[in-house]
This record gives structure tokens, sequence and C-alpha cells, in this order.
């Protein structure tokens, strides 16, 4: 499930321009990026490659994408008090899917850089991945002398070279990710399930 707003149907040139400054929990400043007024934090974030923890895409139902808002942050909203414990909310903790630009904003993202580490891999892994293969496919479907010997050792490497990328980019980010949803998941159960002790002060009678 996912959720929609106005502002998404309107050209972000006619929306103006926000400034996202994203730092790491121990405060280093990972970069800053620039979008239009009336996006979502977390959609903002997945289009510079980014993509925070969510079972439900941005539906506002699953309470994984949490952010902490560096300055002064927004109320917290019906979603945000449903997903979030109230002592979050003193932290300045927000559900990104529900954050919406209406100025410049400074967030606090758990993992830090290597949120970005996977989607920065990928360019240099394909090209590799592309200059081997452009390599091994005339060796392989070559029919000039000693063909047939080079092509049994080029058809392993081209087999080799495919399904190291479909682990690579494919099954163990899949496998990371549920994974680090389920770890999220049992973390807010735990949280959900803690009581808070109230001290009622007793004066004593006179």
């Amino acid at each position: 499930m996912t959720s929609f707003r106005l502002a998404e149907f309107v050209p972000q040139r006619w929306r103006g321009q926000r400034e996202l400054t994203v730092f790491a929990p121990d405060g280093t400043r990972l970069r800053a990026v620039r979008p239009a007024a009336g996006d979502t934090v977390f959609a903002a974030l997945t289009r510079q490659g980014l993509q925070l923890p969510s079972n439900c895409g941005g539906g506002q139902s699953c309470g994984l994408c949490e952010v902490r808002v560096r300055d002064q942050a927004p109320k917290p909203t019906s979603p945000d008090k449903a997903q979030l414990r109230a002592g979050k909310f003193k932290e300045g903790r927000r559900l990104a899917c529900n954050m919406k630009f209406d100025a410049d904003l400074a967030i606090e993202v758990s993992g830090g850089a290597d949120l970005w580490a996977e989607h920065e891999r990928v360019r240099p892994k394909m090209m590799t991945v592309v200059a081997i293969m452009a390599d091994l496919l005339p060796i392989m479907c070559g029919s000039g002398t000693g063909s047939e010997v080079m092509s049994r050792i080029a058809a392993p490497m081209v087999g080799g070279m495919i399904s190291s990328t479909v682990l690579t980019l494919c099954v163990i980010p899949a496998l990371y990710a549920l994974v680090k949803q389920w770890q999220l998941r049992r973390e807010l159960h735990k949280a959900s399930m803690q009581t808070v002790e109230v001290v009622v002060p007793v004066t004593s009678a006179q």
C-alpha cells in the first residue's frame, strides 16, 4: 500500500525547491539534496538512492522509516502517534513517509553512509561486468581454430559473471533488507511492550 499527495501531481518545477541535509547518527554530514516543495522525506530520499526501511512503501502504516529532525521538528501527526512511542517525539523523531517539505530541513538517518553504499556500487559493478562479458562473448561464440577449447573455458566464466551479478545486486540486498526489517519490527515490538513508570509524589499529612 502506498499513499498519494496532491502535490505529487504538480510538476516539480512549479513547486519550487527546498534543501534537505542528511546526517549520520554520529553527526557526520552525508549529503544535501534539493527536493521539490510538497514532497515527503521518504520520496525525496528514494529518488536519491536512499531506500529507508519500509514494508508499506511509504504508506504510513509500518513505522519503519523513522528519522530524527535535528532542528525544530514538526508537530506529530496521527500516523506518528500511531507508530512511534511518545518519548520519541521529544527527541524529534518522525516518520519520513509522513513528513513533507514546507521549509529546509536537516535530519539524521540510522545506518548513515551505509544506506547509500550499495547504490553507489551498482555503476562500477555493472561497468566491470559489461567489460568482461564483451571480451568473453566473442571467445565463447567464435568458430575459428581452437574455438572448441576456448568456448569451453569462456562459457563457465560467462555463467559465473551472470550469477555473481544477480547475487550481488538482487539476492544479497534482498536478504539483508528482510533481516533488517525483521530486526526493526522486533525492536518496535519490544519498545511497545515496555511500560512507563509514573512516580506520584505523596505528601505526608500534617
